[in-house]
């Protein structure tokens, strides 16, 4: 399968093909998924990503042939073992904003790569859920560990227990998505949000992304040491005399790439 990803400006899109599977993960999409997010991480013009899939298709999980017990799904079972939290994000604190832009069944892994972004939008038709309790497999990929931290928790259960699908607007209420929107206007929204995101600081961006993140996982002090040290970084680096010059000047701002000058 194919996992395109394409740098417009400072906002790297990032395709899941195999719409004939609905975007299932066979042993190469989950490495190339993992090399798309290391190359994305580690490329400073790069503010931004979009994750979206192919026609009506978003990533309908894992392959279930992955898992039968034959050469082909061994082989299968080592090469995922080796990418796949990379590729679903697992126990990754990805440095740069994540969009979702779904448009089709966001199931199992897929599910768990969208609870890795930070902002979600979704076609009316889209559907979600993790069913791999369904086909005696577990979601491994931070499922049980994000879920209920992002929703109230009898939900969180539900979602996982059951493994049953529900609908977009239902993710939406449960504060899954962000918003919903027609098919025609989804990569567009999707994009045109990632514009508004990348315009600014990337080091202020990246500063207050891994504030939001770490300070959830420890108590209130940690997390207002680790805002400290974010903000440190920040008021330290050369953004932070552009910003204000820039807004003096009545023009817009030439930010510095994380790691020049930041």
């Amino acid at each position: 399968m194919s996992v395109t990803f394409t740098q417009q400006d400072h906002t790297t899109l990032i395709t899941i093909g195999r719409p004939e599977k609905r975007g299932a993960l066979n042993a190469a999409g989950y490495r190339a998924l993992a090399e798309a997010w290391d190359q994305i991480a580690t490329t400073p013009s790069v503010r931004v990503a979009v994750l979206t899939g192919t026609d009506a298709s978003f990533c309908s999980g894992s392959d279930l042939t992955n898992f039968l017990p034959d050469a082909d799904g061994a082989n299968c079972q080592e090469e995922i073992g080796r990418y796949g939290s990379q590729a679903v994000l697992r126990n990754v604190d990805f440095p740069k904003p994540i969009i979702a832009a779904v448009g089709g069944p966001c199931m199992g892994s897929g599910f768990e790569m969208l609870l890795a972004t930070d902002i979600r939008y979704a076609t009316p038709d889209a559907v979600f859920g993790l069913p791999e309790v369904r086909r005696g497999l577990f979601s491994g990929g931070a499922s049980t560990i994000r879920l209920p931290r992002q929703i109230p928790h009898t939900r969180a259960m539900e979602i996982l227990l059951t493994g049953r699908k529900f609908s977009a607007q239902e993710a939406l209420d449960w504060g899954i998505l962000t918003e919903i929107v027609p098919r025609d206007a989804l990569l567009t929204r999707a994009l045109a949000m990632a514009s508004q995101i990348a315009a600014n600081s990337p080091t202020a961006v990246q500063a207050t992304k891994r504030s939001a993140l770490l300070g959830q996982r420890g108590g209130m002090d940690e997390a207002y040491e680790i805002e400290q040290q974010c903000a440190l970084k920040v008021f330290g680096g050369s953004d932070a005399h552009e910003g204000p010059r820039a807004f003096m000047e009545k023009r817009e701002p030439i930010w510095a790439e994380v790691g020049d000058g930041n």
